[in-house]
C-alpha cells in the first residue's frame, strides 16, 4: 500500500470512529491560531455560541495573527484575520522586514453533533483577501465522555499542501493583486490533504490538544524560508483562566515555540460574572398588624391557595414548584 493509502485508511478509520461513538457530556469548544473555532493550527466541526464575539492574538516563530470572530447565526461564523510574518525579506528581496496581510474567512454548520453523528463544518478560508492563506475545509469533530473530543477533516488550498491523497480538479490560478476579489473558482479545487487531532480537558481549567497539520506552509518556509518546518504535528496546554481568557503555550511544527491569549465574550453571561438579566422579586414585609396566628397551617384550604400563589410567583421568575410542605 503506498504512502497515500496510508493516510487515507488512517483517515478513513478515524472517521468511522467519529461515527460509531455515542455523545456525552459537552466541552466547550476552543479557538485556533486562526481565530476560528479549532484546534492549534486546523479547524473542529464545531461552532461557538450564538452571538459569541472572540478575540484571537496568537504567535508562534516569525508569524503572529490578530483575529476577530462573530457567531453570526447558530450555524454561521465570520472571521477577520491581520496577520504579520517576520523576515520576509530574509533571502527573497522585499522592501519590508514584515510583510502584512488582512484575510477573511466565513464557515457553515453542516451537522449539530448527535448521539452517533459528529459536528460537521464546512469552512472557506481567506476568501476576499490577497490569497496567502486561501484554503477549504470539511471537519468533524467527535464528543467522547466529557473530557475527549476527536477531529478529522480533508483540506484545500493551502490546507491541502502537506501530502495531498487526491485531487479534485486542477486549482486555477488567480491573480491576488491587492486583494478584494472573491475567487468561488478556487474553492475545493486541486490537491487535498487530511488533517486530524485530538482535545483533551486534563481538569476544569486545564487543557491538552495535539494535531496533525495539512498546512505545509509553502511560501512562509519553503520560498520565504522564515522558519524551519520539521514535523506536522502540533502540541499545546491551554489554561481557562476566567470565562472571558484562555491562554496557551504550543511546541509548533517540530521547530517553533507559540502562544495564544483568546478572548470569548458570550451576551449570555457577564464577563465579570452574575446575571445578564433581571433576579427575582424581592419578599415584602409583613405588614404592621398582621395576623401572626400559625392556624392556618392545618387549614387545607389556606394552604392549597397558598400553594396556587407561590407557584405562580415563582413561574413569573421561570422557575417551577415541583413540591411544598407547611410546618408551624
Amino acid at each position: 500500500m503506498t504512502t497515500a493509502r496510508h493516510r487515507a485508511a488512517i483517515c478513513s478509520a478515524v472517521m468511522a470512529g467519529l461515527l460509531a461513538a455515542p455523545a456525552a457530556a459537552e466541552m466547550r469548544p476552543t479557538l485556533s491560531f486562526g481565530g476560528m473555532t479549532g484546534l492549534i493550527d486546523m479547524p473542529t466541526g464545531e461552532s461557538q455560541k450564538d452571538g459569541v464575539l472572540s478575540i484571537t492574538s496568537a504567535h508562534f516563530g516569525p508569524i503572529s495573527r490578530t483575529t476577530l470572530s462573530f457567531q453570526i447565526t447558530p450555524r454561521l461564523s465570520g472571521s477577520f484575520r491581520y496577520a504579520g510574518t517576520r523576515e520576509w525579506n530574509r533571502v527573497v528581496p522585499f522592501p519590508l522586514d514584515t510583510y502584512y496581510d488582512r484575510s477573511f474567512d466565513l464557515r457553515y454548520q453542516l451537522l449539530n453533533e448527535g448521539t452517533y453523528v459528529p459536528g460537521v463544518v464546512i469552512g472557506l478560508q481567506d476568501i476576499i483577501g490577497t490569497g496567502q492563506m486561501s484554503g477549504e475545509y470539511i471537519a468533524a469533530t467527535k464528543t467522547f465522555g466529557d473530557k475527549l473530543k476527536v477531529t478529522a477533516g480533508l483540506g484545500w488550498g493551502r490546507l491541502g499542501s502537506y501530502k495531498p491523497i487526491g485531487a479534485t480538479g486542477t486549482r486555477p490560478d488567480f491573480d491576488y493583486g491587492l486583494g478584494g476579489t472573491v475567487r468561488t473558482g478556487q474553492w475545493f479545487k486541486g490537491d487535498f490533504a487530511p488533517f486530524a487531532g485530538i482535545e483533551y480537558q486534563i481538569s476544569d481549567k486545564l487543557g491538552f490538544k495535539a494535531e496533525y497539520s495539512s498546512d505545509d506552509y509553502v511560501t512562509e518556509a519553503g520560498e520565504r524560508q522564515t522558519f524551519e518546518r520539521k514535523s506536522p504535528f502540533n502540541f499545546g496546554l491551554e489554561y481557562q483562566v476566567n470565562g472571558v481568557l484562555r491562554v496557551g503555550a504550543y511546541y509548533m511544527y517540530g521547530s517553533e515555540l507559540g502562544l495564544s491569549a483568546q478572548f470569548a465574550l458570550d451576551p449570555r453571561r457577564s464577563p465579570t460574572g452574575g446575571l445578564t438579566y433581571g433576579g427575582p422579586r424581592p419578599l415584602k414585609d409583613r405588614a404592621a398588624g398582621a395576623d401572626w396566628s400559625t392556624e392556618w397551617v392545618s387549614d387545607r384550604g389556606r394552604q392549597s391557595t397558598l400553594r396556587d400563589s407561590i407557584a405562580r410567583d415563582l413561574r413569573a421568575d421561570g422557575m417551577t414548584l415541583e413540591s411544598i410542605s407547611f410546618a408551624a
